[in-house]
Order: structure tokens, then C-alpha cells, then sequence
């Protein structure tokens, strides 16, 4: 990537940053099948939920692993490698906070079943019938499982990938520009889930000088494609996938050039950029709580009464992570140094 582009390029992970997170609380605050058990199953509703949102919403997180792996190498001359400082810097942000959040969740995911039994606003027991090995790998997503905060579940993959950087980046320049590409997309196309693919792609682009003012043609061309790879989707057309993901990133980068073009959106996405780390490691509790309290009111028989409820979800979410960000920032900063790997002041995205 040309420096001019590397500039523009960090400008628009920065203004991104709040609303790929927007999208990822939005992705977490949905009714779940397991709360919709024994419920009204309101077919607009699921249709919405099931086989639209997930669609544009999860794009965000491959977004989110493109933005990590291009802050690994973006600032590396050739032939240089991460440094011990990088690794360690990497423990106390990535690590830490990952073991700290995980473990914090697991007191009451462990204790208030036992003590409160099956009440409806508390989550399934998750650990019921499990020994200690079974209990620490659903704890921290040892293994096949995910861990107890489950969006936690993409910083476990980060340090993973980064812990093999000696091995990924050297094969990365040895291959060169286009064969490296190709290897990136093999793996988005057969293995998207994990997200080493994004995560080798925005490798790739901190190594390689590449164009993106591809990206910033008209609106219309974009929309047009990623309209008919919506309706192909629904038809699982084959490769349609990894189509759709390129055509979303795609429409992720032209929005922030387009917020860019704008001081005053700008200057709101920046200022709400403040706590996404916070806000992303404790939505997901804070919007499946309310999901359960709003399902025990009893209110929600219809479709359009799902939908509302759905974003009034979202929107307390974000206020309350917020709220408890501010209030800890102002009286424990302590406590939100270890919560948030030391990222007090800015509270950055989980991709920093």
C-alpha cells in the first residue's frame, strides 16, 4: 500500500471503528432460537434475522480481522519482523483483557443458575454436567468451543495468528504480491469462519503497495452487486460467499471515505470511537439480558413488535456499555486499565 493510501487507509479504520462495532451489537441482539423456544416464531421477523442481518452484520467482523492484520504490518520496512515489544505489547492489550473479561463472566454463568435455578431472564447453565477441563476449555474457548463471552471468540483467534507471525509473514514476502492474494482468498473462499483469510488480506496490504481508489468508484455500481448477491444468497448460490464479503468490505471502505468527506460525521464517529473496546467486550451480557426481560413481559407476539424490540436492544446496549465506561473512567481508571488492556484515554476497537 502507497503511503498516501496507508494514511487514508488508517483514517478510515478510525472512523469505521464505532459503526463495524454497531454492527456487531446489532448481531448479538437478536432473539436467539433458544429464547424463541415455545414462542410466537413471527416468519417476517425470522426471515429478517435469520437469513438477512447475518448476511451484512458478520461482514463486520471479517472487516475487523483485515483492520488487526494490517496493523501488524503496515508499519514494518521490508524484510523487518515484529519485535519482542510488539508480542508483549500484545499480551498486556489482546491477553489480558481476553482472560480478565472471560473469567469475570464466569462467575455468575457458574453461580446464579445455582442459586436463582431457571430463572428467565438468566442464560442456559452452560457448565452443567462439566468437570474442570470441560468447564475452563467453554471458559476460554479452549478447543471447539467458543468462550464464555462469546465475541470474545475473534481476540482468541488474533492471538493466534499473531503468535505465528514468524511463520506467515516471511511466507507472505517470499511469495509475492498476486500468489499471496490468491492464498488470502483461497482461504476467505474455504475456511471464512475462523478469519485467517481477512486476517492474511490486510497483512497483505500493509506489505504490498496497492490502489484502493478501486474502491471509491460510485455508489450505485457497488449497491447494484451487492443487491444481487443478496438475492442470490437466498438461493445458496455456490461461491456467492465469498463474493458478497468482498462487495460488503468494499461498501465498508467507500462509507468511510464517505464519513471522512464529512467534519461533522467524522467528528462523531471519532468522538464515539471512545470505549468500542469496552463496548465490545460487554455488549453481548448486556443485550442478551434485556432480550430475556423484554421476552418476559410477554408483549412481543408479533413481527413488527420483534423488530422495534430488536432495536431498542441495541440502542440501551450501547448507552448502558457506555454509561459503565464513563462512570468507571471517572472514578476507577485503574479498574479500566486492566478491563481494557490499557487503553484508558482512547478505548479503541478490539482490532488495536
Amino acid at each position: 500500500m502507497t503511503r498516501e493510501d496507508s494514511i487514508d487507509f488508517s483514517k478510515r479504520i478510525a472512523v469505521l471503528r464505532f459503526p463495524l462495532l454497531f454492527l456487531i451489537v446489532c448481531v448479538h441482539a437478536r432473539f436467539s432460537g433458544e429464547m424463541m423456544a415455545g414462542r410466537p416464531q413471527p416468519e417476517m421477523y425470522l426471515w429478517l434475522q435469520d437469513r438477512i442481518f447475518p448476511q451484512f452484520l458478520i461482514v463486520a467482523v471479517a472487516a475487523f480481522f483485515i483492520i488487526s492484520g494490517y496493523l501488524v504490518t503496515f508499519k514494518l520496512k521490508p524484510e523487518e519482523r515484529p519485535t519482542i515489544g510488539f508480542y508483549l505489547k500484545k499480551l498486556k492489550t489482546v491477553l489480558g483483557p481476553y482472560l480478565i473479561w472471560n473469567t469475570l463472566l464466569f462467575i455468575p454463568h457458574y453461580l446464579l443458575p445455582k442459586l436463582l435455578g431457571g430463572a428467565a431472564f438468566l442464560p442456559k447453565n452452560k457448565f452443567e454436567g462439566m468437570g474442570v477441563p470441560e468447564v475452563l476449555g467453554r471458559t476460554y474457548g479452549i478447543s471447539a468451543y467458543r468462550p464464555i463471552v462469546e465475541p470474545l471468540w475473534y481476540m482468541r483467534n488474533i492471538l493466534v495468528f499473531m503468535f505465528f507471525t514468524p511463520l506467515w509473514l516471511p511466507l507472505l514476502r517470499v511469495l509475492g504480491k498476486w500468489p499471496a492474494l490468491a492464498v488470502a482468498g483461497v482461504l476467505i473462499a474455504v475456511w471464512p469462519e475462523m478469519g485467517a483469510g481477512f486476517f492474511l488480506l490486510g497483512a497483505w496490504l500493509g506489505v504490498y503497495p496497492v490502489k484502493l481508489a478501486v474502491f471509491d468508484r460510485t455508489w450505485g455500481g457497488w449497491l447494484a452487486v451487492f443487491a444481487a448477491l443478496t438475492l442470490a444468497a437466498q438461493f445458496e448460490v455456490f461461491f456467492c460467499e465469498p463474493l458478497y464479503y468482498v462487495v460488503t468490505l468494499a461498501l465498508f471502505y467507500k462509507a468511510g471515505g464517505a464519513i471522512l468527506g464529512s467534519p461533522k460525521a467524522s467528528a462523531a464517529c471519532m468522538a464515539l470511537s471512545t470505549g468500542t473496546f469496552f463496548l465490545y467486550c460487554a455488549h453481548a451480557p448486556v443485550a442478551t439480558t434485556l432480550d430475556r426481560i423484554l421476552l418476559m413481559t410477554g408483549m412481543l407476539q408479533r413481527g413488527w413488535q420483534f423488530f422495534t424490540a430488536f432495536w431498542i436492544v441495541v440502542g440501551l446496549t450501547i448507552l448502558i456499555c457506555y454509561a459503565a465506561f464513563y462512570v468507571i473512567a471517572r472514578w476507577m481508571p485503574w479498574l479500566l486499565a486492566w478491563l481494557s488492556g490499557g487503553r484508558v484515554r482512547q478505548g479503541n476497537a478490539p482490532s488495536s
